[in-house]
């Protein structure tokens, strides 16, 4: 979905997303607290197109998130560097626990893609 200068992907409309988050919430009674986390990837000028950043954040959230936690990200193309932003549930869709972070995860994503 285009709006002039940021592009959404997920693969169901953005309002199905928040209200799976909150649905998954609910049943495992985790409605206090941290909801969603946000994170940020953001490219240099001139390294990438839109359709490359959105390749590389998808493929950084699947092997992620998988499908343990509901997400959904968009691509800013509004600054001279594209950037996208992934909303992470913190609640696992499969057992309830909170998200710990991944940050080792992402740091060995990142090596193995640029490598």
């Amino acid at each position: 979905k285009n709006k002039k200068n940021f592009f959404i992907f997920s693969f169901t409309k953005s309002n199905e997303i928040i209200n799976s988050i909150k649905a998954n919430k609910r049943k495992w009674n985790k409605t206090k607290g941290t909801q969603v986390f946000h994170e940020v990837i953001s490219f240099p000028e001139g390294t990438v197109t839109p359709e490359e950043a959105k390749e590389f954040i998808f493929e950084y959230a699947v092997n992620t998130y998988s499908d343990e936690y509901g997400w959904m990200f968009a691509i800013h193309i509004d600054k001279a560097c594209i950037h996208g932003h992934i909303v992470v549930d913190t609640v696992s869709l499969r057992d309830g626990k909170k998200y710990s972070s991944r940050l080792e995860n992402a740091y060995l994503y990142f090596k193995w893609y640029y490598n």
